[in-house]
């Protein structure tokens, strides 16, 4: 997180409090264009996990992911859906966002999830998902279901600056397997 921006989405944030639509899949040009939307403002602000439609604005069931924080490895899915699997429990996540800028949340999520979406070609793909990466798209799912952190979760910390926030974050990172 070296290079991040002290820039977070700034807007009419009611697109956050909407469920959104499903995108047509029949639409590539949109599909394309919203992709390279995502795809460039996550880069744009330095890397992350993930972003959703609502937060650039545009109220669609699409958001894009970085398995493992890998910014050559984003992900897009589609008019996902996601079903926990109950039996393997939950894990208590302490979560950032671009949308709510400098502060952490603990949030209660689940360890395993089963995750249906189609990707950027159309192809429906389902998959069960398990540790950092589930966290990441139950995040972003929340996303496009009008669900956002500071609804759902508890205020853990709020910084006064980026350093601050830059550096309890690296540290985090040193000592959880859920960030």
């Amino acid at each position: 997180m070296e290079h991040m921006k002290e820039f977070y989405i700034e807007y009419d944030q009611s697109k956050l409090n909407e469920t959104c639509a499903p995108i047509d899949l029949r639409d590539r040009d949109l599909i394309i264009q919203i992709y390279d939307l995502l795809r460039n403002t996550l880069l744009w602000l330095g890397g992350g996990a993930g972003l959703a439609a609502p937060q650039i604005d545009i109220s669609k069931q699409v958001f894009i992911w970085a398995k493992n924080r890998d910014m050559n490895n984003i992900q897009l899915a589609l008019n996902p859906s996601i079903e926990p699997e109950i039996e393997s429990g939950t894990v208590e996540s302490l979560e950032g966002c671009f949308s709510l800028p400098q502060k952490f949340f603990h949030i209660e999520r689940y360890k395993k999830i089963y995750f249906d979406y189609f990707d950027i070609n159309g192809k429906k793909i389902s998959r069960i998902v398990e540790g950092f990466e589930a966290v990441i798209l139950q995040h972003e799912y929340d996303h496009i279901n009008k669900n956002i952190l500071s609804n759902k979760g508890k205020l853990f910390k709020s910084f006064n600056n980026l350093r601050e926030h830059q550096e309890f974050l690296e540290n985090y990172r040193k000592i959880s397997n859920y960030a």
